[in-house]
């Protein structure tokens, strides 16, 4: 009889998400092991014995520049170099199937078993260790350097990680039997996102954790921007403004890493973002694993859970509608229209970078908008704008468009629509010179004012926040709006406007934010101003 604290093993309880060269790797070298040609039983067990010892493997041994072991071989006992073996390994390839008499070709991936001489086995294991250990390298150094990335966020500096989880198939508390098995359920999009952001009243690093749900099924870069705007939107309530922006992510060429998404990067998120420096981190392929998985999960376990207890879950609506009351995952549904509208801006005629699959850092600076460069690793010792010495692999030139034609859905309001001196209220109207010591006072980025636009019959003021300050006398604000006596919200739609200091007129101290309103409180220094909107 089984002992109760014996469990049988159960299918989901299997690894579906295990990296192919690990995998790969790991089947080798215990074969090897079972043939008693080798030691070690483990990948792991024999890059120790590789490479020099210590508690952690140096970056320069798994390069193989390291003077003390780049000499060492792997040790192998005397074998039969002619007796036959056999091997298994995950390949994949195209398989053509008929389907309704005509010919359809795919890709699968499978694992099949290899014949092959015990000298060719051994053979095969020095000529792809090496490669093996570059695959480690590039692991443990991004891994590094986004933990360094976190611990060293300022307050004008995010971390957005993000993944697409795999679609929520809906459901009904009961079936019928021809619903059950019958067509294909309606799926829900997941993208989940882990925001990193410095809380600027204890210094310390605070995730907030977004999921956007959508009916539409694409994962390409269109639907990747569409889903990371209402991300970014929400950020915005915590930061209201950022200089930069880490991005990280898995490196899948159909999805976050081709010409496509380069493009996007320049005329879209950083336009959504109005960041000066956007890096674009990649973990190691079949190593992107990470805390956007967790949500994907818990969305998925809740919406379960919910049909469990007689909740129907039949379509995207539905599923929305159940999950927004989560405390914990800020859920947010997308209007599949918003991809065709990134669609619009994307030509057609986009180059391929040649070593696009080797990139695991893409930097853009605002100063060279034209500009992204690319590097074999990430590397936070050289700035966005410069050439890496360490990593890099060259530039990839971007046909910037401009922010006034990406779809970012801002309203700008223009200084000069708007301003007429001929017709202005005279009692309204403030002469220069009154406030001549106030305009030689120094402004600042993320400073917020009280901005004076003087319309054809009156002279009203906003409060903005300063996002950015040129050489000139020009600085880009953006507007908020009024709700309350003191109190004040940024709109859904972006309000920005280039005016010059002359309009500033106030100075203020920065608001009190209050969550759950979404409000900004500011104190008393506003009574003086009758025309505030």
């Amino acid at each position: 009889m089984r002992p109760f604290w014996i469990v049988q093993p159960v299918v989901k309880a299997r690894d579906t998400c295990l990296c192919l060269q690990h995998t790969n790797m790991s089947l080798l070298i215990s074969k090897l092991n079972y043939l008693r040609i080798i030691d070690e039983k483990t990948p792991e067990i024999l890059v120790k014995s590789y490479c020099c010892s210590g508690e952690y493997t140096m970056e320069r041994c798994l390069e193989r520049k390291c003077s003390d072991c780049k000499y060492k071989e792997i040790r192998t006992s005397d074998y039969d170099a002619n007796e036959d073996t056999y091997y298994e390994k995950w390949v994949t390839k195209k398989e053509v199937f008929m389907i309704k008499g005509k010919e359809k070709q795919c890709q699968r991936t499978v694992k099949e078993r290899v014949i092959c001489k015990k000298e060719e086995l051994v053979l095969l294991l020095k000529n792809t260790f090496d490669k093996f250990l570059l695959h480690i390298r590039n692991i443990k150094h991004q891994y590094r350097a986004i933990d360094e990335v976190k611990k060293k966020l300022s307050t004008y500096e995010i971390l957005i990680h993000c993944d697409f989880s795999e679609n929520y198939s809906c459901k009904y508390k009961e079936e019928v039997q021809s619903a059950h098995f019958g067509a294909s359920k309606p799926q829900v999009t997941l993208h989940t996102v882990v925001i990193y952001y410095k809380n600027a009243e204890n210094a310390s690093v605070v995730p907030l954790s977004i999921c956007t749900l959508s009916d539409s099924l694409r994962h390409d870069p269109s639907a990747i921007c569409a889903h990371l705007k209402l991300a970014i939107n929400e950020i915005k309530k915590y930061v209201p403004f950022v200089k930069t922006v880490h991005f990280l992510s898995d490196g899948p060429s159909t999805q976050y890493k081709n010409k496509k998404m380069f493009f996007l990067m320049v005329n879209y998120l950083a336009d959504c973002l109005l960041v000066d420096k956007l890096r674009w981190h990649y973990s190691e392929s079949g190593h992107g694993k990470g805390a956007p998985d967790g949500i994907g999960g818990f969305i998925k376990r809740e919406a379960d859970r919910r049909v469990a207890m007689g909740k129907d879950i039949p379509n995207f609506q539905s599923l929305v509608e159940s999950l927004k009351d989560s405390k914990k995952v800020k859920i947010i549904a997308l209007d599949s229209e918003e991809l065709e509208k990134v669609d619009e801006i994307v030509p057609d005629n986009l180059l391929v970078f040649k070593g696009t699959m080797k990139i695991h850092e893409v930097c853009w600076s605002r100063k060279d908008k034209t500009v992204i460069q690319a590097r074999h690793l990430s590397c936070l010792e050289c700035d966005v704008d410069e050439d890496c010495h360490h990593y890099g692999l060259g530039h990839i030139n971007v046909q910037y468009i401009g922010n006034d034609t990406t779809m970012t859905n801002t309203a700008r309001l223009r200084y000069a629509d708007v301003y007429s001196s001929d017709d202005s209220n005279a009692s309204d109207y403030i002469p220069l010179s009154k406030y001549k010591e106030k305009y030689t006072q120094e402004f600042h980025e993320d400073m917020y004012v009280v901005v004076k636009l003087a319309g054809k019959k009156i002279i009203r003021h906003y409060v903005a926040l300063i996002i950015s300050i040129d050489e000139s006398s020009e600085m880009t604000v953006k507007f908020m709006k009024k709700t309350g006596n003191h109190s004040f919200i940024f709109p859904d739609r972006d309000d920005i406007s280039v005016i010059d200091k002359t309009d500033i007129q106030k100075i203020l101290c920065n608001p009190k934010y209050k969550e759950k309103n979404d409000e900004y409180y500011f104190s008393k220094d506003l009574n003086s101003f009758s025309n505030l909107f």
